[in-house]
Protein backbone atom coordinates (compact mmCIF):
# COMPACT_ATOMS: atom_id res chain seq x y z
CA UNK A 1 0.00 0.00 0.00
CA UNK A 2 1.49 3.26 -1.17
CA UNK A 3 1.99 5.48 1.79
CA UNK A 4 0.07 9.01 0.73
CA UNK A 5 0.61 12.63 2.15
CA UNK A 6 -2.46 12.70 4.22
CA UNK A 7 -1.81 9.19 6.18
CA UNK A 8 1.75 10.85 6.92
CA UNK A 9 0.07 13.96 8.57
CA UNK A 10 -2.63 11.90 10.55
CA UNK A 11 0.20 10.01 11.70
CA UNK A 12 1.88 12.85 12.57
CA UNK A 13 -1.11 14.45 13.85
CA UNK A 14 -1.66 11.56 16.18
CA UNK A 15 2.18 11.88 17.16
CA UNK A 16 1.97 15.49 18.82
CA UNK A 17 -1.90 15.47 20.14
CA UNK A 18 -1.10 13.77 23.13
CA UNK A 19 1.30 16.25 24.72
CA UNK A 20 -1.41 18.94 23.01
CA UNK A 21 -3.96 18.33 24.76
CA UNK A 22 -2.37 17.92 28.27
CA UNK A 23 -0.45 21.40 27.60
CA UNK A 24 -3.01 22.65 26.68
CA UNK A 25 -5.34 21.36 30.24
CA UNK A 26 -2.13 22.36 32.22
CA UNK A 27 -2.30 25.65 30.25
CA UNK A 28 -6.04 26.35 31.73
CA UNK A 29 -5.03 25.49 35.06
CA UNK A 30 -2.41 27.66 35.28
CA UNK A 31 -4.35 30.45 34.21
CA UNK A 32 -7.82 29.42 36.40
CA UNK A 33 -5.84 27.71 39.59
CA UNK A 34 -8.36 25.11 39.16
CA UNK A 35 -7.67 21.47 38.59
CA UNK A 36 -10.75 20.07 37.53
CA UNK A 37 -12.99 22.36 35.42
CA UNK A 38 -15.40 20.53 33.65
CA UNK A 39 -16.85 17.04 33.96
CA UNK A 40 -14.24 15.40 31.51
CA UNK A 41 -11.27 16.54 33.58
CA UNK A 42 -12.42 14.13 36.59
CA UNK A 43 -16.11 12.77 36.43
CA UNK A 44 -16.06 11.76 39.91
CA UNK A 45 -13.95 15.05 41.12
CA UNK A 46 -16.15 17.60 39.56
CA UNK A 47 -19.71 15.62 40.67
CA UNK A 48 -18.52 15.92 44.37
CA UNK A 49 -17.72 19.70 43.63
CA UNK A 50 -20.81 20.61 42.31
CA UNK A 51 -22.37 18.92 45.36
CA UNK A 52 -20.14 20.81 48.02
CA UNK A 53 -20.38 24.06 46.28
CA UNK A 54 -23.86 23.70 46.28
CA UNK A 55 -23.46 23.01 49.98
CA UNK A 56 -21.00 25.89 50.50
CA UNK A 57 -23.88 28.16 48.44
CA UNK A 58 -26.38 27.59 51.17
CA UNK A 59 -24.29 28.09 53.94
CA UNK A 60 -22.92 31.35 52.77
CA UNK A 61 -26.92 32.02 52.32
CA UNK A 62 -27.93 31.17 55.84
CA UNK A 63 -24.63 32.76 57.27
CA UNK A 64 -26.00 36.04 55.81
CA UNK A 65 -29.62 35.42 57.41
CA UNK A 66 -28.56 34.84 60.65
CA UNK A 67 -26.53 37.70 60.38
CA UNK A 68 -28.81 40.27 59.61
CA UNK A 69 -31.07 38.69 62.07
CA UNK A 70 -28.30 38.87 64.65
CA UNK A 71 -27.96 42.91 63.52
CA UNK A 72 -31.92 43.97 64.42
CA UNK A 73 -32.19 41.63 67.44
CA UNK A 74 -28.98 44.17 68.84
CA UNK A 75 -30.55 46.56 67.57
CA UNK A 76 -34.06 45.95 69.02
CA UNK A 77 -32.15 45.08 72.43
CA UNK A 78 -30.36 48.23 72.23
CA UNK A 79 -34.08 49.98 72.00
CA UNK A 80 -35.57 48.17 74.37
CA UNK A 81 -32.46 49.04 76.93
CA UNK A 82 -33.07 52.76 75.88
CA UNK A 83 -37.09 52.40 76.65
CA UNK A 84 -36.30 50.41 79.77
CA UNK A 85 -34.09 53.63 81.07
CA UNK A 86 -36.72 56.12 79.54
CA UNK A 87 -39.31 54.45 81.90
CA UNK A 88 -36.91 54.77 84.99
CA UNK A 89 -36.64 58.47 84.60
CA UNK A 90 -40.59 58.80 84.36
CA UNK A 91 -40.69 57.03 87.64
CA UNK A 92 -38.28 58.96 89.50
CA UNK A 93 -40.44 62.14 88.32
CA UNK A 94 -44.01 60.57 89.34
CA UNK A 95 -42.11 59.48 92.96
CA UNK A 96 -41.35 63.15 93.03
CA UNK A 97 -44.67 64.94 91.70
CA UNK A 98 -46.58 62.28 93.65
CA UNK A 99 -45.07 64.42 97.01
CA UNK A 100 -47.46 67.15 98.11
CA UNK A 101 -45.30 69.59 98.39
CA UNK A 102 -45.00 70.38 95.03
CA UNK A 103 -47.62 72.80 93.36
CA UNK A 104 -49.52 72.59 89.92
CA UNK A 105 -46.59 74.55 88.30
CA UNK A 106 -44.44 71.74 89.01
CA UNK A 107 -46.05 69.58 87.86
CA UNK A 108 -46.83 71.22 84.35
CA UNK A 109 -43.15 71.39 84.06
CA UNK A 110 -42.88 67.54 84.92
CA UNK A 111 -45.63 66.80 82.20
CA UNK A 112 -43.73 68.58 79.61
CA UNK A 113 -41.01 66.73 80.58
CA UNK A 114 -43.10 63.39 80.66
CA UNK A 115 -44.13 64.44 77.43
CA UNK A 116 -40.71 64.84 75.85
CA UNK A 117 -39.71 61.45 77.21
CA UNK A 118 -43.32 59.67 75.73
CA UNK A 119 -41.61 60.59 72.13
CA UNK A 120 -38.61 59.15 72.96
CA UNK A 121 -40.03 56.02 74.00
CA UNK A 122 -41.93 56.05 70.30
CA UNK A 123 -38.75 56.57 68.52
CA UNK A 124 -37.76 54.01 69.98
CA UNK A 125 -41.06 51.83 69.54
CA UNK A 126 -40.52 52.63 65.92
CA UNK A 127 -37.04 52.00 65.54
CA UNK A 128 -35.74 50.65 62.11
CA UNK A 129 -32.92 48.14 61.36
CA UNK A 130 -29.69 48.42 58.82
CA UNK A 131 -31.98 47.35 56.10
CA UNK A 132 -34.93 49.75 57.09
CA UNK A 133 -37.62 47.61 58.14
CA UNK A 134 -38.70 48.49 61.21
CA UNK A 135 -38.07 46.36 64.19
CA UNK A 136 -40.91 45.91 66.30
CA UNK A 137 -43.71 45.21 63.53
CA UNK A 138 -43.97 41.62 63.47
CA UNK A 139 -43.97 41.00 59.82
CA UNK A 140 -45.24 44.08 58.26
CA UNK A 141 -41.69 45.31 58.82
CA UNK A 142 -42.96 48.22 56.02
CA UNK A 143 -44.41 50.60 58.29
CA UNK A 144 -44.65 52.28 61.33
CA UNK A 145 -45.83 49.46 64.44
CA UNK A 146 -47.18 52.53 66.50
CA UNK A 147 -49.07 55.54 65.48
CA UNK A 148 -48.75 59.05 67.66
CA UNK A 149 -51.37 58.34 69.76
CA UNK A 150 -49.31 54.90 71.03
CA UNK A 151 -51.96 52.10 68.98
CA UNK A 152 -50.31 49.28 67.71
CA UNK A 153 -51.07 48.72 63.88
CA UNK A 154 -48.32 46.13 63.52
CA UNK A 155 -48.21 42.25 63.65
CA UNK A 156 -47.70 39.77 66.18
CA UNK A 157 -46.40 37.43 64.07
CA UNK A 158 -42.60 36.91 64.60
CA UNK A 159 -40.22 36.80 61.51
CA UNK A 160 -37.73 33.40 61.30
CA UNK A 161 -34.56 32.48 60.29
CA UNK A 162 -33.03 29.07 59.61
CA UNK A 163 -30.09 28.02 61.54
CA UNK A 164 -29.25 24.74 60.60
CA UNK A 165 -31.25 22.36 58.43
CA UNK A 166 -34.66 22.41 58.55
CA UNK A 167 -34.57 23.95 61.85
CA UNK A 168 -35.97 28.14 61.96
CA UNK A 169 -36.21 30.02 65.63
CA UNK A 170 -38.11 33.44 65.98
CA UNK A 171 -35.77 36.41 65.39
CA UNK A 172 -37.75 39.43 66.42
CA UNK A 173 -39.08 41.10 69.28
CA UNK A 174 -43.16 41.75 69.11
CA UNK A 175 -44.15 45.38 69.83
CA UNK A 176 -47.02 43.84 71.15
CA UNK A 177 -45.13 41.87 73.96
CA UNK A 178 -42.94 45.12 74.92
CA UNK A 179 -45.07 48.12 74.48
CA UNK A 180 -48.90 47.02 74.49
CA UNK A 181 -49.77 43.24 75.85
CA UNK A 182 -52.95 42.93 76.30
CA UNK A 183 -52.12 40.70 79.20
CA UNK A 184 -49.75 43.06 80.30
CA UNK A 185 -49.18 46.97 80.49
CA UNK A 186 -50.50 49.40 77.56
CA UNK A 187 -46.98 51.41 78.16
CA UNK A 188 -48.22 54.42 75.84
CA UNK A 189 -51.18 54.28 77.78
CA UNK A 190 -50.07 54.26 80.92
CA UNK A 191 -47.65 57.27 80.30
CA UNK A 192 -50.48 59.52 79.04
CA UNK A 193 -52.16 58.52 82.44
CA UNK A 194 -49.22 60.04 83.89
CA UNK A 195 -49.48 63.29 81.81
CA UNK A 196 -52.30 64.09 82.56
CA UNK A 197 -52.64 63.97 86.08
CA UNK A 198 -49.52 66.21 86.08
CA UNK A 199 -50.90 68.35 83.66
CA UNK A 200 -54.49 68.35 86.21
CA UNK A 201 -52.39 68.88 89.24
CA UNK A 202 -53.99 65.60 90.39
CA UNK A 203 -51.56 64.45 93.06
CA UNK A 204 -53.40 61.04 93.52
CA UNK A 205 -53.60 59.86 89.97
CA UNK A 206 -49.41 61.11 89.74
CA UNK A 207 -49.41 58.37 92.98
CA UNK A 208 -51.62 55.69 91.04
CA UNK A 209 -49.52 55.76 88.44
CA UNK A 210 -46.65 54.24 90.00
CA UNK A 211 -47.96 51.00 89.70
CA UNK A 212 -48.47 51.26 85.94
CA UNK A 213 -44.69 52.64 85.02
CA UNK A 214 -43.04 50.14 87.25
CA UNK A 215 -44.52 47.40 85.57
CA UNK A 216 -44.33 48.78 81.99
CA UNK A 217 -40.27 49.12 82.76
CA UNK A 218 -40.43 45.56 83.76
CA UNK A 219 -41.81 44.50 80.49
CA UNK A 220 -39.62 46.41 78.64
CA UNK A 221 -36.69 44.62 80.40
CA UNK A 222 -38.42 41.18 80.07
CA UNK A 223 -38.64 41.76 76.29
CA UNK A 224 -34.94 42.80 76.92
CA UNK A 225 -33.89 39.40 77.55
CA UNK A 226 -35.85 37.21 75.29
CA UNK A 227 -34.16 39.61 72.87
CA UNK A 228 -31.14 38.65 74.65
CA UNK A 229 -31.50 34.99 74.74
CA UNK A 230 -32.42 34.63 70.77
CA UNK A 231 -28.95 36.91 70.55
CA UNK A 232 -27.50 33.73 72.46
CA UNK A 233 -28.28 31.29 69.96
CA UNK A 234 -28.02 32.84 66.80
CA UNK A 235 -24.45 33.40 67.76
CA UNK A 236 -23.95 29.69 68.63
CA UNK A 237 -25.68 28.99 65.44
CA UNK A 238 -23.59 31.55 63.64
CA UNK A 239 -20.18 30.05 65.05
CA UNK A 240 -21.23 26.47 63.83
CA UNK A 241 -22.50 27.44 60.42
CA UNK A 242 -18.88 29.25 60.06
CA UNK A 243 -17.29 26.64 61.31
CA UNK A 244 -19.15 24.26 58.61
CA UNK A 245 -18.77 26.82 56.38
CA UNK A 246 -14.36 27.02 56.75
CA UNK A 247 -14.49 23.48 56.52
CA UNK A 248 -16.52 22.86 53.38
CA UNK A 249 -14.52 25.86 51.59
CA UNK A 250 -11.26 23.84 52.96
CA UNK A 251 -12.41 20.68 51.18
CA UNK A 252 -13.57 21.86 47.71
CA UNK A 253 -9.96 23.80 47.24
CA UNK A 254 -8.44 20.52 48.10
CA UNK A 255 -10.83 18.97 45.62
CA UNK A 256 -10.62 21.82 42.94
CA UNK A 257 -7.65 24.22 43.08
CA UNK A 258 -4.41 23.14 41.53
CA UNK A 259 -1.02 23.05 43.62
CA UNK A 260 0.79 25.75 41.19
CA UNK A 261 4.05 24.96 42.08
CA UNK A 262 3.27 21.51 40.28
CA UNK A 263 1.58 22.68 37.65
CA UNK A 264 4.70 25.24 37.07
CA UNK A 265 6.77 22.32 36.90
CA UNK A 266 4.83 19.71 35.20
CA UNK A 267 3.44 22.83 32.27
CA UNK A 268 7.20 23.17 31.68
CA UNK A 269 8.21 19.67 31.25
CA UNK A 270 5.27 19.25 29.24
CA UNK A 271 5.98 22.15 26.92
CA UNK A 272 9.68 20.84 26.50
CA UNK A 273 7.83 17.42 25.34
CA UNK A 274 5.54 19.09 22.92
CA UNK A 275 7.70 20.77 21.48
CA UNK A 276 10.42 17.63 21.11
CA UNK A 277 7.16 16.16 19.41
CA UNK A 278 6.89 18.76 16.99
CA UNK A 279 10.56 18.23 16.25
CA UNK A 280 10.37 14.87 15.94
CA UNK A 281 7.69 14.75 13.75
CA UNK A 282 8.79 17.55 11.16
CA UNK A 283 11.85 15.24 10.78
CA UNK A 284 10.20 12.32 10.10
CA UNK A 285 7.70 14.28 7.61
CA UNK A 286 11.12 15.34 6.19
CA UNK A 287 12.84 11.94 5.90
CA UNK A 288 9.39 10.55 4.45
CA UNK A 289 9.62 12.87 1.79
CA UNK A 290 13.08 12.44 0.61
CA UNK A 291 12.47 8.71 0.66
CA UNK A 292 9.72 8.96 -1.66
CA UNK A 293 10.28 8.24 -5.36
CA UNK A 294 10.16 10.07 -8.44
Amino acid sequence: MRVTETMRLNDASAWITGPKERLDELTAQAASGKKVVRPSDEPAAYASIVRRSERIARLESRQDAVGMARSRLELSEGALAASANVMLRMREIAIQMADGTYNAVDRQAAAQEVSLLRDELLSQANAQGADGGYLFAGTATGQEPFTPTGAFIGNGAALEVEYADGRRMDASVSGVDAWSNPGGQDIFADVDALITALQLDDQAGVQASLDDIDAGQRQLVAARGDAGLRLGRLENAQNVTGNALALGLSQLSSEQDADFAEVAIELSATQSAYQRALTVTQQLLQLTRSLEPF
